[in-house]
């Protein structure tokens, strides 16, 4: 099976703040073990939501909610996919995560679509094959820190300005790990993020 695990924001992660070296190591010590027992499919962890957008829906009414939004408490701050045994192996594996005290973290489990009984027809059984066929494509080309398949010309010279101007402003800031990292690491994030070609700042 496999599992959401979801981080709960804080005030720090809403602030922008990072976390510090040590606590940077620590949690890459700990992904690492998740890789090497199998069980780590992908990690991300998310900007504060003043950096995202809400849509809500009425009817054929759309309307758009900038952030931030209010009660950290029920804001996702980052998540992991993992692919376990059971919720218990789960639960296990998070007791092991090196999160200071008051950290909320939730495991959910994944809806697969045989898990739940629900009956798939051969043709829905094609749409699927051809979504994730494509989706690994996408993945393939951010890994190689290329912009997805299906993008046209303009998009990838729109996304690639907005870029240059997106990485400058986080390396004088110095608000991101990108700012010690370097232009190299910025450029690598962008195909994480959802939403029109990139957030703003």
């Amino acid at each position: 099976m496999r599992v959401m695990v979801l981080v709960k924001a804080s005030k720090d992660s809403e602030s922008g703040k990072m976390p510090d070296p040590q606590d940077i190591s620590e949690m890459g010590s700990f992904n690492e073990e998740l890789a090497k027992a199998g069980v780590l499919l992908e990690a991300d962890g998310l900007f504060p939501s003043s950096n995202g957008k809400r849509v809500r829906f009425d009817g054929d009414q759309r309307k758009v909610i900038n952030g931030p939004f209010p009660e950290t408490k029920d804001l996702i701050a980052g998540y992991w996919i993992w692919r376990v045994d059971s919720m218990d192996e789960a639960v296990h594996w998070l007791k092991q995560a090196p999160f200071g005290e008051g950290a909320e973290v939730e495991i959910r489990p994944i809806a697969e679509l045989e898990a739940m009984g629900v009956e798939i027809s051969p043709e829905m059984r094609a749409q699927q094959e051809r979504v994730w066929k494509l989706a690994r494509k996408n993945k393939a080309a951010q890994s190689q820190n290329k912009f997805p398949v299906g993008w046209d010309e303009d998009r990838v010279k729109r996304v690639s300005s907005k870029l240059q101007l997106h990485c400058a402003q986080i390396e004088e800031e110095g608000k991101n790990r990108a700012a010690e990292d370097g232009k190299k690491s910025c450029w690598s994030w962008p195909l994480h993020w959802s939403g029109e070609d990139t957030p703003s700042k």
